[in-house]
């Protein structure tokens, strides 16, 4: 519709609403709701539209086939019929966006600085995560006394949450 109106020379809504083509089968608010995509316009709003804009009757039959095919819904794809359809067709589709969208870098791609950063945050958590495997149980105990009282309520949990997200994050 806005490409009809542009077309048109972009007159106002009140000139449409107003306009002897239109014949009083338009309103400013239909029209608003229309062009705003806030309803779906009728087949009588459409058509007077269509002359209300000196559009001709191809025109006025291609917005009422827009409608049609908007009220239709989507039409269901026969590969996505049987199940192996949507692994197909998403094969397909990432086929089709690597040979489009070759300049756009791969989210596990890393330049050599974030490889770097990635290799020494790895090896650090190894490093701390072999630090607290060697703890005995005594060692641990005044860790925790020490933890209680900076404020840290139970060093144990801190740990445990610390091992659950480092492996999550492996994962």
């Amino acid at each position: 519709m806005e490409k009809v109106r542009a077309a048109a020379g972009g007159p106002s809504l009140r000139r449409l609403a107003d306009s002897p083509e239109a014949a009083g089968r338009l309103s400013r608010s239909a029209l608003h709701n229309a062009l705003t995509d806030r309803r779906l316009p009728s087949e009588e709003l459409l058509t007077g539209f269509a002359a209300a804009c000196g559009a001709g009757e191809e025109t006025a039959r291609a917005l009422l086939a827009a409608r049609a095919r908007v009220l239709a819904g989507p039409q269901p794809r026969p590969s996505l019929m049987y199940p192996c359809g949507v692994v197909e067709e998403a094969e397909a589709r990432r086929e089709q966006d690597a040979v489009v969208r070759h300049w756009i870098r791969d989210d596990d791609e890393l330049d050599w600085y974030e490889r770097q950063l990635r290799d020494e945050e790895e090896a650090e958590q190894r490093r701390a995560e072999a630090w607290v495997d060697d703890l005995t149980d005594d060692e641990l105990e005044e860790l925790q006394r020490d933890a209680t009282g900076a404020g840290r309520s139970s060093l144990r949990a801190e740990l445990a949450a610390a091992a659950r997200s480092a492996g999550e994050a492996d994962g």
